[in-house]
């Protein structure tokens, strides 16, 4: 922390805001304690590992952006992924946990074909209930104006649907992607189970119309207690999408689709 050298109250970093409150700015509370600092050393580690984060990623030796994450992105954004804008940040990043290392690190091993990445295990704060701590793996990535860019095409006050986004990246990679993050298969009912609890209902109609116009799966939608509505396939459309699943052959994620 730094003392301000009109009234003493310490700071992590002394701005405008508070210099008002003695009728200066910036310049004139320099020229007036010249050898006074401004930002206390961690904010200036803070500040300078940020720098080092945005160095890294103008010098990171990645493949350009290309159709084929962005049919990524189209399925694992529908899923579990995020993408994170900072308050007050420049730049966004991508960013998702799990509980399966093999699937969690098949998308590290994708995302840093592109960005910087770090894939890390943690374990989660203990649980309220139980007070269990719970096993996971982390994939985040740099911040890139790429994923700045994504983060507004995805992101109003909530996630929500890029229509036009996923009219021309949506696949049957997308959707094997999204059912990996986000869906579950029932052996008992031999049906498929997709859950957009993040999108509107009107948000998820659009989606089940979108798979079963472009890929045939049949499907109903129904609401959850909470009234957040979940994507049921019927079994002939659970077969197919299985089947187009399987093409990928995703690592952590057989037991989906064998």
């Amino acid at each position: 922390m730094v003392p301000c050298q009109v009234c003493g109250q310490l700071f992590e970093v002394i701005h405008n805001k508070h210099l008002k409150l003695h009728n200066l700015t910036i310049n004139e509370y320099r020229s007036l304690y010249p050898n006074a600092s401004l930002m206390s050393q961690y904010m200036r580690k803070k500040r300078g590992e940020g720098s080092l984060a945005q160095a890294r990623y103008l010098t990171y030796q990645g493949k350009k952006i290309d159709d084929y994450l962005f049919s990524f992105f189209a399925g694992s954004m529908l899923g579990d992924g995020s993408i994170e804008k900072q308050k007050g940040k420049l730049n966004a990043r991508y960013c998702e946990g799990g509980s399966n290392p093999a699937y969690m690190r098949w998308k590290y091993d994708l995302l840093s074909q592109y960005y910087p990445c770090t894939f890390k295990e943690r374990l989660s704060a203990p649980h309220i209930k139980s007070g269990q701590s719970y096993r996971g793996w982390w994939v985040r990535t740099s911040i890139h104006p790429d994923l700045t860019q994504l983060h507004q095409i995805w992101y109003a006050e909530n996630k929500t649907i890029p229509y036009s986004f996923l009219k021309k990246y949506f696949n049957e990679f997308s959707l094997a992607v999204w059912f990996c993050d986000d869906g579950h298969y029932s052996p008992q009912r031999k049906s498929a189970i997709l859950y957009p609890l993040s999108f509107t209902i009107d948000e998820a109609e659009w989606l089940s119309i979108m798979l079963d116009k472009t890929y045939n799966l049949l499907n109903v939608i129904h609401l959850n207690k909470k009234g957040q509505p979940i994507i049921h396939l019927k079994q002939s459309a659970t077969v197919l999408l299985r089947e187009i699943v399987a093409k990928f052959e995703i690592p952590g994620m057989e037991y989906k689709y064998q």
